[in-house]
């Protein structure tokens, strides 16, 4: 069982990157990572962290509804016509003018649509919803019991109130939006808010094609598939207390440095889109160039040692298992970069991890590989006169913030990335470094690419 501070410190740090990766980026699908430990299957609590991005373009897309509904005309879709024939509310001002010049001609106001058309009902139902929705969950998030299994506050504590703030400010705008003129003529009777109507509805509005109303169905569509729930809060604090019980700190080590892969590429290739499907990442280009970021994870098809041929007494029997690097990134099936995340007090077993990773990079021909720990537990010293010898390296390699160990067509990154808060995280030459691997191990991918 990892001691509380440890497993305190690892988890908020992964949590705050998770955070800052769904922030950043453009979101088509998510499911939350599993660690597989000791034969079980044990889930990252991210719930609460995906709320916190979909509250964050709920708030940006209720307040600027807001001002589009001050302004009746422009949800209606009126506009104004000029002819000979009056087929709406006179429009004075601009008749008067063409009266004056002797056109005879008349200005009024068309409506496209009406107050109680597919558009405006979706939009009701739509407001109804969340505002349900939000209150539903701010009047229980109080009641959420946050003590850990030791009887301290567990750290998904922090991003709650983050998510309970940011569902207040929505909850504020939605008010203002209910007491509309506008909002309050809309009449949608007795129908349901349930998915299935909102999905019905959002459709019909895709279908007519009506500007204004295109990103309104589509964000219903989106809210239908992603939502904010209580029931997921309170599933994120039962993993949560589950995981601080059966699992050693170097595991959420693993993970944390598999997000920091993620959000270090999604910052480099701007524009792109993701998907996070609990042990892979996929991030798609503007070109359409796809790059994969594996955790735990082998890849059978690159791996000539598991193509080998094992035989038993001159008989082949069966194959060798691919290996599995902590964080693998691909530019679509090539490995480029292989990563071994350790976190121990042992540097005699740091040492022997290199001839770990120089195993990755033959296994599946790559060129660049990194070894990461955290350089503030290294406490226990190598009784082995090799290990003992490389240990002065990495006792440079944290006197700098990381190293680099390269010959002409190979390099292995020396990286002592603490597990910190994302914002003092940054500000760390190792995570300057770790940027530098990533661009690094691009650049040689294109010039591979070239040459080939």
């Amino acid at each position: 069982m990892p001691q509380s501070s440890e497993f305190e410190a690892l988890s908020e740090a992964l949590l705050d990157c998770l955070y800052v990766l769904l922030s950043i980026s453009k979101i088509e699908r998510f499911t939350p990572t599993i660690i597989k430990y000791q034969g079980e299957k044990l889930v990252v609590p991210s719930n609460i962290i995906f709320m916190l991005k979909v509250a964050m373009y709920l708030s940006d897309f209720v307040s600027e509804l807001y001002k589009i509904l001050l302004s009746p005309a422009r949800v209606l879709e009126e506009k104004i016509v000029v002819s000979n024939e009056v087929r709406g509310s006179i429009h004075v001002p601009l008749t008067v003018q063409l009266r004056g010049k002797g056109l005879p001609l008349v200005a009024y106001k068309h409506r496209r649509l009406s107050l109680n058309s597919p558009e405006n009902i979706l939009l009701k139902l739509f407001l109804r919803r969340l505002s349900d929705d939000v209150e539903s969950v701010l009047n229980s998030i109080e009641s959420i019991d946050l003590t850990g299994p030791d009887g301290r506050v567990i750290v998904l504590e922090g991003f709650l109130r983050r998510l309970k703030n940011q569902l207040e400010h929505i909850m504020k705008t939605l008010r203002k939006l209910r007491t509309l003129p506008l909002v309050r003529e809309i009449h949608a009777g007795t129908l349901s808010f349930d998915d299935k109507t909102l999905l019905k509805y959002s459709h019909v509005v895709l279908r007519r094609g009506v500007r204004t109303y295109r990103r309104l169905a589509t964000l219903v569509q989106r809210y239908v598939r992603e939502k904010i729930s209580i029931e997921l809060a309170r599933r994120d604090v039962k993993q949560y207390t589950h995981l601080a019980t059966r699992i050693e700190p170097y595991k959420l080590y693993e993970v944390f440095t598999y997000y920091v892969t993620a959000v270090v590429l999604v910052e480099i290739l701007y524009g792109s889109i993701i998907t996070v499907l609990g042990d892979t990442i996929k991030i798609r280009t503007l070109d359409g160039t796809e790059y994969l970021i594996f955790y735990d994870k082998s890849i059978p098809e690159r791996s000539w040692l598991h193509a080998g041929k094992v035989r038993f007494d001159k008989v082949e029997r069966k194959k060798v298992p691919a290996g599995r690097p902590d964080v693998t990134l691909l530019l679509e099936t090539k490995p480029l970069l292989v990563l071994d995340a350790k976190y121990t007090k042992s540097y005699e077993y740091l040492s022997q991890a290199r001839y770990k990773i120089l195993g990755y990079l033959n296994e599946y021909g790559t060129n660049v590989g990194a070894i990461v720990y955290d350089p503030d537990i290294l406490a226990e010293r190598p009784v082995d006169e090799e290990d003992l010898e490389f240990s002065g390296v990495l006792e440079e390699a944290n006197k700098y913030d990381g190293a680099i160990i390269e010959n002409a067509n190979k390099c292995i990154y020396l990286l002592p990335l603490r597990p910190l808060a994302w914002e003092k995280l940054t500000r760390t030459r190792a995570y300057d470094l770790f940027v530098n691997m990533i661009k690094y191990s691009l650049e040689q991918s294109a010039g591979s690419a070239i040459a080939s």
